[in-house]
This record gives structure tokens, sequence and C-alpha cells, in this order.
């Protein structure tokens, strides 16, 4: 599965209005009407994505939000900022922060996936908590594109370049962070995470894991991915053609978020 274009570059050219915005901790900024406004609009353009792909029973919404690193495709239009798509991440030192479950454990066990349960477990247990290790983990989901911006296929394109970037650019030190998503095998995003930024399907002894549902998408049948030694080397180099995307990416992090994440 391979939406990605074959000129990064030429693409983005087409697109010189979109941006990349990294939104960090939206409750340690509330304060500010902006940041309101741009949470707001991530927030109806998320709700309008999920319920197109799964009905208006749908809730892609939660405290979570608030908390995580959002990684948002912005369109900045005269009159004002028009969010395309996004993706969610939410580490477990910061869900510790404000004493939350890590997100993906949540999940499971809200769906009462033992397996899944004990492969997350060993996880932890092999490579450590971060509080005593520095090895962090990093659930990556809420991956969403306004139903609208499919309507243009270069634009399309260049969303899917955007989530690559963001994923593989985000992920700096793979020693020290191991990222958890899952897949919805109906959309076939489960091949897109694997054959686009490198995750694997998550397996134990008896084989890879079977799919579970997620509840609050409707029981959506999803199968759990991992990524252990961040990104091959293919996917990094693809990033790095938009690296100065990235680089020029507009950046609405707390500061006391970030003293607490390095006091972590």
């Amino acid at each position: 599965m391979n939406v990605l274009t074959k000129n990064p570059q030429a693409n983005a050219e087409k697109h010189p209005s979109v941006q990349l915005i990294e939104l960090d901790c939206v409750y340690q900024q509330l304060e500010d009407p902006e940041i309101r406004k741009l949470f707001s609009n991530l927030l109806l353009m998320r709700k309008r994505g999920y319920s197109t792909r799964h009905g208006q029973g749908s809730l892609p919404i939660d405290t979570y939000d608030f908390i995580g690193t959002h990684y948002l495709m912005v369109q900045n239009l005269p009159e004002g900022k028009r969010v395309l798509g996004g993706v969610r991440m939410v580490s477990l030192s910061r869900s510790l922060i404000y004493h939350m479950p890590f997100p993906a454990m949540s999940l499971l066990n809200a769906a009462k996936a033992t397996r899944h349960i004990d492969f997350m477990n060993r996880l932890f247990q092999e490579y450590g908590r971060p509080e005593s290790n520095a090895i962090d983990f990093t659930y990556v989901s809420s991956w969403t594109f306004d139903p609208i911006s499919r309507e243009d296929a270069s634009l399309t394109s260049y969303l899917h370049d955007l989530f690559c970037v963001a994923n593989v650019l985000s992920h700096a030190d793979p020693t020290r962070e191991i990222r958890v998503a899952c897949g919805i095998p109906r959309l076939k995003t489960d091949r897109y995470i694997t054959n686009i930024i490198g995750y694997e399907r998550s397996s134990d002894a008896d084989g890879p894991l079977p799919e579970v549902q997620q509840s609050n998408l409707v029981d959506e049948p999803v199968v759990l991915l991992h990524l252990k030694n961040g990104h091959p080397f293919s996917y990094r180099r693809r990033a790095q053609m938009l690296q100065k995307i990235w680089d020029e990416r507009l950046v609405l992090t707390p500061k006391e978020v970030t003293e607490r994440k390095k006091a972590a």
C-alpha cells in the first residue's frame, strides 16, 4: 500500500499554503484564545473525519487530547487556519504526569484483550519504565484527514507525505522511545502503518495478536502494532526529503510542560 508521491518536494510546491503545526499539551495553554480556536478546529475536523469512516456513533475525542502532542496539517487561508488533518501522540511519561494510564493500555483493558495486555507488560518489563530507565513509550493515534481534503487527490497525497514526516522526524532518538499504534484492517491503515512508516504487527509465542474491538469507534476491529528500533533508513530518508517543512513547523509548547518533561 503506497499512497505517497514519487516527488514529495514537487507536491509541496503545489501546496505552499499548507504547514505543519506541533501543538503540545493544550491543557496548559487553554488561556490562549488562539490555542482554543485551533484546538476546537482540530476536534471538529476529527469528528468529521471519523464520522465519515465509522458512523455517527463514533467518539474520536477523549481526555488524552488535552495532554498529548498533536501534529496538524493546516492550510493558511485569508479567513484563518483550516485544519486539514492531524495525528496525536501521547507518551507514557506524559500520562504519568497527569496520573493517567498509558492510552494503549486503556484501549486494551476496555477490550479485555489479555494477550495484548500481556504483550505490552512484557515490553514494559523488558525496556523498563521511563521514570527509572529513561525509555519512554508513545501511543500514536487519531490519524485523521478532513473529508473535504480528500476531494483533491494531490492534496491528499501531500497530507500522507506530511503524516510520514511528522511520524518519522518526531522520533528523534529511537533508542529512548518505543512507539505503539493500532491499525484498522477494514481501512487498510494497518498496512499503511507497516509499509509506509515501518511498524510491525505485534505477536507472541502463539503468533500474531488477533484483532480487538475499539469501543469508541463503534467496536471497529483493530490490530496492535509497535516500533521498537525506530523507522528503517529508507523511511527516514524519504521523510528527510521534506526536512525543510519539518524544520519550519510552528511549535506551540507550554513552558511549564517543557520543564516538567525535562525533569521526568
